[in-house]
């Protein structure tokens, strides 16, 4: 039982100790999703629709530690909009390092997945619940879809390494998945996980 408050000292103090600020999304229309998430990144569109600009979109806010955002099926992706649609909450990550002031640069660090199935959608690569993102936009409103963009800010990319291999080793991702991170930190910035 003596050990229990050095547990709770090492808790405060590690990975998810971090906090950032949040805002709800709309997935009502693709041009206010995308603008919701550009104020984030340092990413803008001068493409006329959606299709063409998504690969350069996730090109700009995937980190190169990331995992690819192909690793869910069609059948996942399904699901987990029609969860959306339906209610289920989720949240997106984004992270900066060392950036005060400005609110630009930020890359996803959480629901890389999530935001590929989103995408997907929106560009109609598959119907939810027997409909295409055109069917449904104008009742979006209407669906009581909780989403969630996030911000955290962090001094150093030890911090940012540690948070992502904390919340997915041994749990979403894979060993290969990991250790890519993991070499990733170490090149860049000579931090081992």
């Amino acid at each position: 039982m003596k050990n229990i408050p050095n547990l709770i000292k090492n808790i405060r103090g590690g990975s998810f100790s971090k906090t950032g600020y949040s805002v709800n999304i709309s997935l009502r229309e693709r041009e206010r999703f995308l603008k919701s998430i550009e104020l984030y990144s340092d990413w803008e569109s001068n493409s006329k629709s959606i299709e063409n600009s998504t690969e350069y979109f996730f090109e700009k806010i995937t980190p190169e530690f990331q995992r690819s955002n192909n690793k869910w099926s069609k059948k996942m992706k399904v699901k987990f909009v029609e969860n959306l649609l339906s209610g289920c909450p989720t949240e997106i990550k984004l992270f900066r390092v060392g950036i005060k002031s400005q609110i630009e640069d930020a890359q996803i660090i959480d629901g890389l997945q999530r935001l590929t199935a989103i995408f997907d959608f929106m560009c109609s690569d598959f119907k939810v619940f027997g409909y295409s993102y055109d069917e449904l936009k104008e009742s979006l409103n209407n669906f009581p879809v909780r989403m969630i963009l996030s911000v955290y800010d962090f001094d150093e990319w030890e911090q940012v390494g540690r948070y992502y291999v904390d919340m997915n080793e041994n749990i979403t991702h894979s060993k290969d998945d990991i250790q890519k991170a993991k070499n990733w930190f170490m090149f860049h910035h000579g931090v081992s996980l």
